[in-house]
């Protein structure tokens, strides 16, 4: 399973001659999506799939638009399933949710080891 999408991180990279650019913009991700995911923790537990629907739609978006495949593809999953009812597969999904997020944010900071040091 792909976690990162290199060539969309390079891409983001090369905009600014500066690594804190990237460096921001992934730490700016990463925030985000532990607030999006605790927020669809939250509206499992109250069982509000508008709100899954929303944070999951949230949450893949703004995984995509960094590079974050895995966690992009989780978030549609949920999003879809939200429109299902189905609870368990919903649980499911969620656990599988904060594996990858933490997955991720792995990746993520294992790429920006990388650029730091080949910019030394």
């Amino acid at each position: 399973k792909l976690l990162l999408n290199n060539e969309q991180l390079d891409k983001l990279t090369s905009l600014s001659k500066d690594n804190r650019f990237i460096h921001d913009l992934i730490h700016g991700f990463l925030t985000d999506a532990e607030r999006l995911i605790g927020q669809i923790q939250q509206a499992m537990k109250q069982e509000n799939l508008l709100h899954i629907h929303d944070y999951a739609h949230a949450l893949k978006g703004s995984a995509r638009s960094v590079g974050a495949t895995a966690l992009a593809e989780r978030a549609s999953i949920i999003n879809q399933l939200s429109y299902k009812s189905n609870k368990q597969h919903l649980r499911d999904n969620a656990i599988e949710l904060d594996v990858e997020y933490e997955q991720t944010k792995a990746a993520f900071h294992s790429y920006l080891k990388q650029l730091d040091t080949t910019a030394l």
